[in-house]
């Protein structure tokens, strides 16, 4: 390229018509550059492009749940991709480096991290709940066994009861032979 025409090409990018204003004059992002490099002027787009589209924009939309990292858009077209094919070249074409895999194991660490914890604090309920089974268990136990005792004494009390009776009916009968005794 001569001089000549590499300043008439800056000359072209510096001219307000020819900039981006939709990306507000910056470059855009891995996500809208697919989007634009998907539609065609002459054939518009197919429809595994706008559906693989419309999931990253979705995707780059989203909120991070607790304790997710939002991901970049470069992540995001390079997972987009490598799910229809592992050979994608689109990032390398556009310059855009492919998401370095230390960065995807430090999110895989700190996943692994989250869910240790997570493991951790179930296991702990888990034994704070069998603790308290058996603590309830030997509760009704010890008044399964007070249940028993005191259905033990009554029927005791009872017995006496009704000796009691007995022995007043007898007593009665006596006292009654005794006074009539008397009388004759």
């Amino acid at each position: 390229m001569k001089k000549e025409e590499w300043i008439e090409l800056v000359k072209y990018w510096c001219d307000p018509k020819n900039q981006r204003p939709k990306y507000n004059n910056s470059d855009p992002d891995a996500v809208e550059f697919f989007g634009e490099c998907m539609d065609s002027s002459k054939n518009g787009s197919t429809p595994l492009a706008n559906e693989i589209y419309e999931r990253m924009v979705a995707e780059k939309d989203r909120e991070p749940e607790e304790g997710e990292a939002k991901k970049s858009p470069t992540k995001i077209v390079d997972k987009s991709l490598s799910e229809i094919s592992r050979s994608s070249t689109f990032l390398p074409n556009i310059g855009a480096p492919r998401p370095s895999k230390t960065a995807q194991s430090s999110s895989t660490a700190a996943q692994a991290c989250i869910l240790a914890e997570f493991e951790a604090s179930l296991q702990a309920e888990r034994e704070e709940a069998t603790r308290k089974q058996e603590e309830l268990q030997a509760q009704l136990q010890a008044q399964q066994a007070a249940l028993e005792e005191n259905q033990n004494l009554l029927r005791q009390t009872q017995e006496e009861v009704r000796g009691m009776t007995n022995r007043f009916e007898e007593t009665n009968a006596l006292l009654r032979a005794v006074l009539k005794l008397q009388k004759d």
